[in-house]
C-alpha cells in the first residue's frame, strides 16, 4: 500500500485524513516491561527483527505512569498508535499531497475527556466520531459524556467541516461561522 501511494497509484480525489493523539490506547498491550512491548509488537508485526524491536523500545521508552495501567503501557500505546494509525495516515496524506497539492487536509484530534484521562487512555482512536456525527449518534456515549457538556461546542465546528467536505470536497466552503479556515 505504501508503494502504491508513493507511485501515485490511487484515484486522485480530494482527501481528508486524520488521527487522534492516543491512537493506540484501546489496542495496546498493558506492558510491564520493554520485553512485553517487544512481544506485543512481534505478535502484531511478525516480520520485525530483533534490531527493529530494540529500536522501538529506544524510541518509545517507559514514560510517565498512566492511571490504571502498567509501567510500559504508555510506550506500548504510543508506539502502536504511531505504527498502525498515525504514520500510515500521514503517509497517505503526504503522498496524496504530492499529486493533489491543494486538495489534502490532515488533522489531529486532541479533544480532552476527563474520564478518558482518568482511565489512562487519553484521546483514543475515533474519539472524534461524536463530534462529526453528533452526540448520541454513534452509540458510544453515556449521559455524562463530555460531548454533552464541556466539549459540546466542538460539535458544530467539526460537523460543518465534514459536511462541507462531503458536499464540496473542501472543508472550508460551509465551515462553521466562527471556525478558522483549514489550510491544505
Amino acid at each position: 500500500l505504501y508503494n502504491a501511494f508513493d507511485a501515485g497509484n490511487f484515484i486522485k480525489v480530494p482527501v481528508l485524513v486524520g488521527d487522534d493523539t492516543d491512537e493506540g490506547s484501546n489496542f495496546a498491550y498493558n506492558a510491564s516491561s520493554s520485553a512485553d512491548v517487544s512481544r506485543f509488537f512481534k505478535n502484531n508485526y511478525p516480520n520485525l527483527t530483533s534490531q527493529q524491536l530494540n529500536e522501538i523500545n529506544q524510541v518509545y521508552p517507559r514514560g510517565k505512569l498512566l492511571p490504571r495501567h502498567a509501567a510500559y503501557f504508555g510506550a506500548s500505546s504510543a508506539a502502536y498508535g504511531d505504527a498502525t494509525f498515525t504514520c500510515p495516515g500521514n503517509h497517505v496524506a503526504s503522498s496524496a499531497a504530492r499529486y493533489l497539492p491543494n486538495s489534502v487536509w490532515n488533522y489531529r484530534v486532541n479533544i480532552i475527556d476527563e474520564s478518558n484521562i482518568a482511565g489512562g487512555i487519553g484521546v483514543p482512536h475515533t474519539f472524534e466520531l461524536p463530534a462529526i456525527f453528533g452526540a448520541g449518534s454513534t452509540g458510544t456515549l453515556s449521559s455524562d459524556s463530555s460531548y454533552l457538556t464541556y466539549n459540546a461546542a466542538i460539535i458544530p465546528v467539526t460537523m460543518h467541516y465534514f459536511i462541507s467536505f462531503v458536499q464540496t470536497l473542501n472543508p472550508n466552503t460551509y465551515r462553521y461561522a466562527t471556525a478558522p479556515e483549514w489550510n491544505t
